[in-house]
């Protein structure tokens, strides 16, 4: 790289697995020679716990499988296998077995890793997105013939993609909100305070600025707040895939580079190979002067 780059992730700072020694984008960016800033946007709360406990407990034989796209999801999902047990001593030997038998669908690395810990065969794991992975479970459903319904466990922000392609289907499943997400307290305090290391980097180095969402819910958190800093017109965007880059370009973001999978390599592989920015360092300078 020619010039210093930074990456703003809209999202948090997380450990994906035990033998990662901190957050798996920052790895990734940080060898490559990206400064990482990372900005919590989101907080995440459990919901209807009680709920999927009974569902645990007793309904196993009335659902053929789990649908599970986040990680939050998978929390949720562990914290009411937790109560489960704790409530009834033969829960592991009989609904917990029978559970853990069950096709047990995700999207992603990071779902699917979490999946693991929590005990479970993720399937789905290479498709990556929504689209691609409504036909997967249609054709493993089919393949399978069991007509129970799928849960699928989601959060509040959830699109309609995946739940559209699976009644166009036929694939039945019944949804329950596992968490609810809100914005971050004090959202626009911890971008001020951003403001001032951005801006100087832009105009004393020409650094270029990065700056990459994680979800639609995440755009529409922060956009607003992005938009009005001085640095913004001249920031790059990416995104972590197709449905967070359609929803950005819904609001008029220009989205320069898209992750084919929602990895840390295929995010970083998009952003290394997108065309190079238009402006020169100094045309940075005079933008945000």
């Amino acid at each position: 790289m020619s010039r210093q780059q930074r990456v703003l992730f809209c999202r948090g700072k997380s450990v994906d697995d035990e033998d990662s020694q901190g957050d798996r984008y920052e790895e990734a960016f940080s060898r490559a020679g990206y400064d990482c800033v990372f900005l919590q946007i989101l907080e995440h709360e459990v919901s209807n716990l009680n709920e999927l406990t009974q569902i645990l407990l007793g309904k196993e034989q009335a659902y053929g499988g789990i649908l599970i796209t986040s990680r939050r999801a998978v929390d949720t999902l562990m914290i009411a296998w937790r109560n489960a047990s704790e409530s009834c001593h033969e829960f592991a030997t009989h609904a917990g077995s029978a559970w853990r038998e069950k096709l047990f669908f995700v999207v992603g690395k990071g779902t699917a890793m979490a999946a693991r810990e929590a005990g479970f065969l993720p399937l789905g794991e290479h498709t990556g997105n929504a689209e691609v992975l409504g036909p997967y479970i249609t054709a493993q459903w089919q393949k399978r013939g069991d007509r129970r319904p799928i849960l699928f466990l989601a959060g509040d922000k959830a699109r309609d993609v995946l739940p559209g392609f699976l009644k166009a289907n036929e694939v039945p499943y019944v949804q329950l909100e596992a968490y609810h997400t809100r914005p971050a307290q004090h959202l626009a305090k911890t971008v001020d305070s951003l403001d001032i290391t951005i801006s100087q980097s832009m105009l004393m180095h020409g650094t270029e600025l990065w700056v990459i969402f994680f979800s639609p819910s995440g755009v529409d958190m922060v956009y607003p707040v992005l938009r009005t800093r001085d640095w913004w017109s001249t920031a790059r965007c990416a995104s972590i895939g197709q449905t967070t880059t359609r929803h950005m370009r819904e609001l008029g973001i220009e989205v320069v580079a898209e992750a084919s999978a929602p990895c840390p390599e295929d995010l970083l592989r998009a952003v290394m190979l997108a065309p190079p920015s238009a402006l020169k360092p100094s045309d940075s300078r005079s933008a945000s002067s």
